[in-house]
């Protein structure tokens, strides 16, 4: 049976595997390692409290279109979420525009 062009689009990926630590350019205390499961995604939150308190955090994103991503937040700037993202084996510089974001929860 055939599914229609784009089915899997909006179907929820799971997220690799959780990073091992924070990235090397933060120093910051160690803390326990992230939890083995995937929690639900949360409730809609509102205005800029829902991404400050998870500043310097690790976190866990859901985005719009589907997509679940780990992501350690430095800083909010011009409507975008700065930090590092995990991918694969690293984290790597990066910032996601807020009107992207589904949800944050942190760690």
């Amino acid at each position: 049976m055939n599914k229609p062009r784009g089915a899997d689009k909006f179907r929820i990926q799971p997220l690799p595997e959780p990073p091992p630590f924070r990235p090397p350019s933060q120093s910051l205390p160690l803390r326990p390692p992230l939890p083995e499961f995937l929690p639900p995604i949360g409730g809609p939150s509102f205005g800029m409290q829902r991404f400050r308190r998870c500043l310097n955090r690790v976190s866990e994103i859901s985005l719009r279109g589907g997509g679940r991503i780990w992501f350690y937040p430095t800083a909010i700037r011009n409507q975008n979420l700065i930090g590092f993202r995990w991918q694969q084996f690293d984290w790597v510089r990066s910032s996601i525009p807020l009107f992207r974001i589904r949800s944050i929860d942190c760690f």
